[in-house]
């Protein structure tokens, strides 16, 4: 994981590994493993710096952002309209 690696000079080795735990029960929860693991290293790392300290509560906020973000991406997708299908109506 990018973000937590052992040469870090501003964490211990075992908040490392919190940190790690953290990430992989996040990843586990999610539905579509399909995720870049550095973007979950980052929504707990938020997380994790505003100062929650468990595991549990750290991966479902995760969880929960990571499907928040998706469906209003997937929304956003849904409702935009490709360049190709724009009307364009010009005046005489």
């Amino acid at each position: 994981m990018p973000l937590f690696n052992e040469a870090s000079r501003i964490y211990t080795p075992e908040e490392i590994d919190f940190l790690r735990e953290c990430v992989a029960q996040a990843s586990n929860k999610l539905a579509d493993n399909n995720d870049d693991s550095a973007v979950l290293a980052q929504r707990v790392l938020r997380f994790y710096e505003s100062g929650l300290r468990d595991v549990e509560q750290i991966a479902n906020l995760t969880v929960r952002m990571h499907n928040r973000v998706t469906q209003s991406s997937a929304e956003y997708a849904a409702n935009s309209n490709p360049i190709g299908d724009v009307e364009v109506h010009q005046r005489d």
